[in-house]
């Protein structure tokens, strides 16, 4: 019987649909966001045979990594392969992309970096915010996850994709640099830089003065 373990800071609820209509398949889930889930999947990750990082963030670790066949060890990324790495919403935002999704891949040790097997892309409306791009992202994984999930766990051949991995990886550090606003932005700009990079529930863009940093709580 196949044991997957599923790994996602989403709501557990919204998948129970699409995977309770498998047979012969135990899940679990595991939040990446939370210190006990974390200690969980490090200690018991061996009692599984297959394992599905939806949108996570989580660094999975070479000992994973090593433990699950190649084709058993999946990755739903929330971004195209455009956007390699971290934030990729907030970069796709800033640099007005048309189109934008999620991609479903083998997970390898390098970042967003294995065998591509689908791609799910909608056409994104003009100034989108970085939480619009999330939110398409999030959709796309959604499909791809009903379009796919049953040939993945019957490790089933898939067709060679289209799409490649772009070179470029977005980091952390990348993020942080876009933050600070510079002295003297137009207002169209700002409105742009806003668009892409503010965050509600935490702090983000802010400005600079005599070395202190005075954060933006709201546009207006």
């Amino acid at each position: 019987m196949n044991k997957l373990l599923f790994i996602t800071p989403i709501d557990k609820k919204n998948f129970k649909k699409t995977l309770g209509i498998l047979n012969n398949l135990k899940y679990t889930f595991k939040n990446p966001k939370k210190k006990f889930d974390v200690k969980f999947i490090s200690k018991n990750y061996k009692k599984f045979n297959f394992l599905i990082s939806y949108a996570s963030g989580l660094i999975i670790t070479q000992n994973l990594i090593n433990h699950f066949n190649p084709l058993n060890i999946i990755n739903f990324h929330p971004a195209t392969p455009k956007f390699r790495g971290r934030d990729s919403q907030h970069f796709a935002a800033y640099l007005r992309e048309k189109k934008f999704g999620g991609t479903v891949h083998y997970l390898k040790s390098k970042i967003d970096s294995g065998k591509i097997i689908d791609v799910k892309v909608f056409r994104m409306k003009k100034n989108s915010s970085h939480y619009e791009y999330h939110n398409k992202a999030l959709k796309a994984l959604n499909f791809l996850l009903k379009k796919n999930i049953k040939k993945i766990l019957a490790n089933k051949k898939f067709k060679k994709s289209k799409y490649k991995w772009s070179k470029k990886i977005y980091k952390r550090s990348d993020l942080l640099k876009m933050l600070k606003i510079p002295y003297g932005i137009k207002k169209k700009d700002f409105d742009h830089v806003y668009r892409s990079f503010f965050t509600h529930d935490k702090l983000s863009l802010y400005t600079e003065l005599n070395k202190k940093k005075y954060f933006i709580n709201n546009k207006k």
